[in-house]
């Protein structure tokens, strides 16, 4: 975390780091688009050369050029194909959301504590009042959906209401208020569907890769007027700089691909874990009362998971454990580790601070081991 003076300053360099990382999306689109017309113009390049032999530098860069050229003059192309998915991700994502957790939609007479609850935080908060969904699952985790304050929902687990005690659930409860008004379901549905597209993309690259591996190459596959590319066979076969040429460039977009794959996760998973301290400070706004919220994570911390709930589902959630001990594991995590935001509770909140707690090992992973 970045170094802050108080509360406000806690938020604010997290606001700011999330739009930073929000930014990069737009840089990781444009390289995974580079990368995939630098493979085709590599590809083509086997099917077009009607100039004379060159060396492999001199057919490495004409490629690199005429990759460059392809990107920029078809850059609508992955403009519409992000839009299309985009658009198509937006819609569904609500019910994917209940269909991974199970939640179901409750009546203040149903659970007439939680919804005065509910209800009191969100009159503090400025905000109308949302759905109210429980879980009924035995394991202690909350989260908030909702495009909007006017289309939002705060849902509890079962396990949750009956182990936390009221100061405790507040703070929670607040923590997820904070998610809807500062609007982080929305940007990190944003951020989950731009990673999703570009990881989607990867995968589908790497599996046309599998499929053409052991058949041969027609020019016909390479006739494509879009592209400007017309397959012709080179008489007398390729020379050894084409090929070494080729396979450069070819190694070059593979290693740019993969990069990018990479750094879309990582950067959601970013702005996940920067998005969990915001609403953990602005929780102890509503509240005034760090010390709840401290209770209420070291409770919470290993006993979260929630069965059936994917990986990009967490992020959604007040917590997701995973060994902190494990720096990798930390990398690829949708939130801070506990011991974290307790710290920072503690230095920019004045909450007290609890002792470390035991590694956490998730379940299915201890069945495997056992």
């Amino acid at each position: 975390m970045l170094p802050t003076n108080g509360l406000y300053g806690h938020i604010r360099d997290n606001t700011f780091k999330s739009a930073l990382l929000l930014a990069g999306f737009g840089a990781l689109i444009a390289a995974y688009w580079f990368a995939a017309c630098l493979a085709f113009s590599a590809v083509a390049y086997l099917f077009d050369l009607s100039s004379p032999p060159v060396s492999a530098a001199a057919a490495f860069d004409r490629i690199m050029a005429t990759a460059a050229a392809r990107t920029l003059d078809n850059w609508l192309v992955p403009v519409v194909l992000t839009a299309v998915w985009f658009l198509l991700a937006w819609h569904f994502y609500g019910w994917m959301i209940r269909a991974a957790t199970g939640a179901r939609p409750v009546t203040r007479r149903e659970a007439p504590d939680l919804y005065k609850r509910v209800e009191r935080l969100a009159i503090a908060a400025g905000l109308p009042m949302p759905r109210v969904e429980i879980m009924e699952t035995q394991a202690l985790n909350a989260y908030a959906a909702g495009l909007g304050p006017d289309d939002a929902t705060v849902a509890v687990t079962r396990g949750l209401l009956e182990t936390l005690d009221p100061r405790e659930l507040d703070a929670v409860l607040a923590h997820e208020m904070v998610h809807i008004r500062n609007r982080d379901v929305r940007l990190m549905v944003f951020a989950l569907i731009f990673a999703g597209g570009i990881t989607l993309g990867g995968s589908l690259v790497a599996h046309l890769i599998n499929q053409r591996r052991g058949n041969s190459w027609s020019s016909s596959d390479f006739d494509t007027g879009g592209f400007g590319v017309r397959g012709h066979h080179r008489n007398g076969g390729l020379g050894a700089p084409a090929l070494v040429a080729v396979a450069g460039a070819l190694l070059v977009a593979a290693a740019t691909l993969a990069l990018t794959h990479v750094g879309a996760i990582m950067t959601r998973l970013a702005i996940s874990r920067a998005r969990e301290f915001m609403a953990d400070a602005g929780a102890v706004e509503l509240t005034k009362d760090p010390d709840a919220l401290i209770s209420a994570l070291a409770k919470i911390s290993g006993h979260d998971y929630v069965p059936g709930a994917s990986d990009t589902m967490s992020a959604m959630m007040i917590s997701s454990s995973f060994d902190e001990e494990d720096i990798f594991e930390e990398l690829f995590s949708t939130h801070p580790p506990v011991a974290s935001r307790i710290a920072a509770l503690s230095t920019h909140a004045g909450g007290l601070q609890l002792p470390p707690r035991r590694r956490f090992i998730r379940p299915q992973r201890a069945q495997a081991g056992g």
